[in-house]
């Protein structure tokens, strides 16, 4: 096999969603983009991180004049008001950790495995408008969505929609600005 040591852009973004979404290790992409492990390391991060500065400008919390101009008909005429953000709460599995006290804050009763978990916000118009930093899978929708942020983005009598099974519901979030009205 002749080994490679220069990947395009394209074959990049390709190896990163395809470490990120199918879960192939490092030796297994070296062998499918031709090039040695250690390439495929340093492309991996480099690439990841260029995604990230890439991407990361992509969520934003919309203005309330955006909000008002962008939220569909069908969310002003069933809520009359528009939406600030629907918000929810995932999980990504992970490996077991290997120190006992993270196994134990890591194990999501949820979803019976380790995990992660992040809360996610997102605008009635379909953009991304707040992403949390990761805590373990053991922590509660509430303690994340009160200590990641979140809260300080929130105006006076904003909206936020939220599933039956978020576990915020008996108690509204409340911003330094506002007490949102949780639906």
């Amino acid at each position: 096999m002749v080994f490679s040591d220069v990947l395009s852009k394209e074959q990049v973004i390709i190896m990163v969603l395809m470490y990120i979404r199918l879960g192939l290790c490092f030796s297994t992409l070296s062998v499918l983009f031709r090039v040695c492990t250690a390439t495929v390391t340093r492309y991996f991060y480099s690439g990841l991180y260029s995604m990230y500065m890439q991407l990361t400008g992509l969520v934003k919390w919309p203005s309330p004049d955006l909000i008002e101009s962008n939220t569909p008909a069908k969310f002003h005429k069933l809520y009359n008001a528009p939406i600030a953000v629907i918000l929810d709460c995932f999980e990504v599995f992970t490996e077991k950790p290997g120190v006992k006290d993270a196994i134990v804050k890591m194990y999501s009763t949820y979803k019976h495995h380790h995990t992660v978990k992040e809360l996610i916000g997102i605008t009635s118009f379909g953009s991304i408008s707040f992403i949390s930093k990761p805590y373990s899978g053991r922590t509660s929708d509430k303690y994340l969505t009160e200590n990641c942020g979140f809260l300080e983005n929130l105006q006076k009598d904003d909206i936020v929609l939220a599933d039956r099974g978020f576990t915020i519901r008996a108690s509204p979030p409340q911003g330094p600005n506002c007490v949102a009205k949780l639906i």
